[in-house]
């Protein structure tokens, strides 16, 4: 569906991606996906999951979508917060209803448990401040 590397490339990358000290790895996660999917079904869910994908995937070909409504690039150190800035900007938001807006956030790190780490760190941030 979203003609990214799956969670079995992903796994074979991400070893010699996590040990080259050039590297970064870089997640994203759609917010609010589960409510939107459910909201306005799984069309809409899919729309959102390819338009992530195409905002990752012009940017760089070592991409994955990690799980439901999560993704992972590999980029060099450096281009990190460019690479976040880009794809959520890319991506945009949508307000479907009742405050609910569909988004996009990405953090990065060395290694895949850093970035989402830091990633949980700040979708905590962004539900407390949308409450």
């Amino acid at each position: 569906m979203t003609g990214l590397g799956n969670r079995r490339a992903l796994d074979k990358a991400l070893p010699a991606a996590e040990a080259d000290q050039s590297l970064s790895i870089v997640i994203f996660d759609i917010n609010n996906f589960g409510a939107a999917n459910k909201e306005l079904g799984h069309y809409w869910g899919d729309k959102y999951i390819r338009t992530a994908a195409y905002a990752l995937a012009r940017e760089y070909s070592r991409c994955f979508r990690f799980g439901g409504d999560e993704f992972v690039a590999i980029c060099p150190k450096g281009l990190e917060e460019l690479t976040i800035e880009f794809v959520e900007h890319s991506f945009g938001s949508a307000f479907i209803k009742h405050g609910l807006v569909v988004s996009i956030t990405g953090s990065h790190g060395n290694t895949l448990a850093e970035a989402d780490e830091k990633l949980q760190e700040l979708k905590a941030i962004r539900k407390a401040r949308d409450l």
